[in-house]
């Protein structure tokens, strides 16, 4: 019998399995208690997306044909139709990207598309949990670079570069129970990204092809370091513990909690003394 997938780990038992996203991987690092909101305690209720979330989610789909062969004549006229269709033709990220894409391929020279807005599930049995994600892309370069792509709408800076690594190792691990080849590269494609000192900073690594728009947005890509795999694998498999353990402590932070966090009401006492651990009472 097919055994059934969860997000829920208070519903993991022998016949049931924890399931891990991307974002839920990179939520439960960033609070555990965050992710017990989200996924346990309040997992019906969700905020409308932001208009920043609609327009990424726009930007990625046009990104789909133009990643192909960003000089082809024909696939530039696909984007141009695609990008109408989602209303984002006049976008400056969109034109942006699309000047990156082409600028990517003269410095890295062309390459083979393996895979584009795939979304995959995948089953660790060391640790028992299955691991789903959409990677962006895939590409083969012809020099045999394999390279994985991410798009990111909005500010870009080193502290999101850095975010966006540990997601691309997530990608990089799941890809391992594939028969996709491991990638030795992570490409960046921030659109809208205006960080002069994280440009600066890109410019003066020499491992790294970088590319930047006339007034805004940037490419970059990296080897893929031992440093980036083992830091992930020290993360996930503490990550995969504690929720098999349903461990979801507060990671409070008087600023980032107050400003961004739509549980700060329900944490807040509970720093303070004022009301029990709502995770141990069940």
């Amino acid at each position: 019998m097919t055994q059934p997938l969860t997000y829920n780990p208070h519903e993991i038992d022998e016949d049931t399995f924890l399931k891990i996203s991307k974002s839920s991987f990179m939520l439960y690092n960033m609070c555990p208690r965050k992710y017990w909101w989200n996924y346990i305690g309040l997992p019906d209720v969700r905020p409308p997306p932001s208009d920043a979330m609609i327009r990424g989610s726009k930007i990625h789909r046009v990104m789909e044909p133009l990643i192909v062969a960003p000089n082809d004549p024909k696939v530039q006229e696909e984007t141009i139709k695609v990008a109408k269709e989602e209303d984002v033709d006049g976008d400056m990220g969109f034109a942006v990207m699309s000047d990156l894409l082409v600028m990517l391929e003269e410095k890295i020279g062309k390459y083979e598309l393996l895979m584009a807005e795939q979304k995959i599930t995948v089953y660790d049995e060391r640790l028992d949990v299955y691991l789903v994600g959409a990677m962006d892309g895939l590409l083969r370069t012809e020099d045999g670079k394999i390279v994985l792509v991410e798009l990111k709408t909005g500010n870009f800076n080193s502290g999101k570069m850095s975010r966006t690594r540990r997601e691309l190792a997530f990608y990089t691990y799941m890809l391992e129970f594939t028969e996709y080849p491991r990638p030795t590269h992570f490409l960046y494609i921030a659109p809208d990204a205006t960080d002069a000192k994280l440009l600066t900073t890109l410019e003066g690594q020499k491992k790294k092809v970088v590319g930047t728009g006339l007034t805004q947005g940037i490419f970059a890509m990296e080897p893929l370091s031992l440093r980036t795999v083992n830091a992930f694998m020290k993360a996930y498999e503490k990550t995969v513990g504690e929720l098999k353990a349903k461990d979801f402590p507060i990671k409070w932070n008087d600023y980032f909690c107050t400003q961004y966090c739509d549980y700060v009401i329900q944490c807040e006492p509970e720093t303070v003394g004022l009301c029990e651990d709502p995770t141990q009472i069940c």
